[in-house]
């Protein structure tokens, strides 16, 4: 078929593996504002979705960033964030994943690998 199977390219193995065969991803680049300290940002588009990665030095340094979320996803250290969409923002180790909209199949992928969402819409309380 002339693909070849690099996947997305240095993307963390849960974008490029996610609901198992099938998946397209495409690396978008490094997002041009970070949201937090300690991390650049990556955005990967997963089947027509677009996921925010940022990765940290270890996992305490993803939970401090986690803290800086409000529980409604609408501030991040303090300051107001407007979204296209609704936020999702899930962690996993040192690792915290943004994906704003509602795409079901989206949504389902992100839950069956990160669970809830810690912060944003179907966040738990």
């Amino acid at each position: 078929s002339g693909q070849d199977d690099a996947g997305g390219g240095g993307a963390p193995a849960f974008v490029r593996g996610g609901g198992g065969g099938g998946v397209t991803v495409v690396a978008g680049g490094e997002w041009p504002v970070s949201l937090f300290d300690g991390s650049a940002g990556q955005t990967y588009i997963v089947d027509d979705a677009e996921l925010q990665v940022y990765q940290f030095d270890d996992e305490d340094a993803a939970e401090t960033a986690a803290e800086t979320i409000s529980a409604d996803g609408g501030m991040i250290n303090d300051v107001s964030v407007r979204w296209a969409g609704a936020p999702h923002f899930y962690r996993l180790g040192d690792t915290i994943v943004l994906y704003v909209g509602d795409d079901a199949a989206t949504l389902e992928r992100l839950g069956g690998t990160f669970g809830t969402p810690f912060a944003g819409t179907g966040a738990s309380e």
